[in-house]
């Protein structure tokens, strides 16, 4: 009796799966030009992901202006007033152009991202460093997902 309950729920962890999807992300633009403003890190990282994931044999061929801020203000200060932590911002304004000029349509991407103060500066600029890789690609990939979803290209 035991044996066959236990190979009844060994059975149902195996046949039954976790309703996992495979989304297919195919790129439906070519990306021309881009030209930037604003944040040469930012613009350098962002330009490079969004060159890489540009269909190069698509028609839909479009131009790209890039104009990036980074904000940095103090979260947390301690009881002796020392900042213990920082608040990480970083905007892009995306506006996209069809190659033949007629259509022209912008939209902001934003986001935040939090680091502690280290014991050392160099721990407090690589955490810096690390929160804005990581708000980069999220924000390649709102870039990259609105650029596929929009119709009228």
């Amino acid at each position: 009796m035991k044996l066959k309950f236990i190979i009844g729920i060994i059975s149902v962890f195996i046949f039954t799966n976790c309703g996992f999807k495979v989304v297919n992300n195919i790129v439906n633009f070519n990306i021309s030009e881009i030209s930037t403003i604003g944040d040469k890190k930012i613009n350098y990282n962002l330009r490079n992901k969004l060159l890489a994931s540009s269909n190069k044999n698509n028609n839909n061929i479009i131009k790209l202006k890039l104009e990036s801020k980074r904000d940095k203000s103090i979260k947390e200060k301690n009881i002796n007033n020392q900042i213990t932590k920082y608040e990480m911002r970083v905007d892009v304004e995306v506006i996209y152009e069809t190659i033949n000029g007629k259509i022209s349509k912008g939209k902001i991407f934003s986001k935040n991202g939090f680091y502690d103060v280290g014991d050392r500066q160099s721990i407090t600029l690589n955490a810096e460093k690390n929160v804005t890789n990581l708000l980069i690609n999220d924000l390649a990939d709102d870039i990259i997902d609105y650029l596929n979803n929009i119709n009228d290209i």
